[in-house]
């Protein structure tokens, strides 16, 4: 139980992922991420059909959104922000955990996007 009381995991290696098949991103990143930072990511990248998927690659638990690390007591730990790291053998994540990732996998989805400069816009005439 020492465990919790040590400081969170602020750095981690790990890979995300982006694909785009026409109007459609799919970005795949190493975790299971909360609905709620996958929808954020589709509102960042308007005008594509995102697709979030997770446990590509690599398995680092839940990206909980940051009220997940609230404590609710000195007894009682949020089960996806706290327990899910002791099960992997791991320190738990930073509570701005899902703010990078959504930060990354926006910026890898961009640049998937910017690389077809003929195409900088979703349903455009291909030439």
């Amino acid at each position: 139980m020492n465990r919790f009381n040590r400081l969170p995991l602020t750095e981690k290696q790990t890979e995300i992922q982006a694909l785009r098949v026409q109007d459609v991103l799919i970005l795949a990143d190493p975790g299971e991420v909360f609905i709620s930072l996958a929808d954020q990511v589709s509102q960042m990248l308007p005008g594509w059909k995102v697709w979030v998927t997770g446990y590509s690659n690599d398995y680092v638990g839940y990206i909980p959104t940051p009220d997940r690390y609230a404590l609710v007591s000195k007894e009682k730990f949020n089960y996806p922000a706290y327990f899910v790291p002791l099960i992997l053998g791991d320190f738990r994540l930073s509570d701005d955990i899902g703010d990078v990732l959504v930060r990354n996998l926006v910026r890898l989805g961009e640049s998937v996007v910017q690389t077809d400069n003929s195409k900088s816009e979703p349903n455009s005439p291909a030439r």
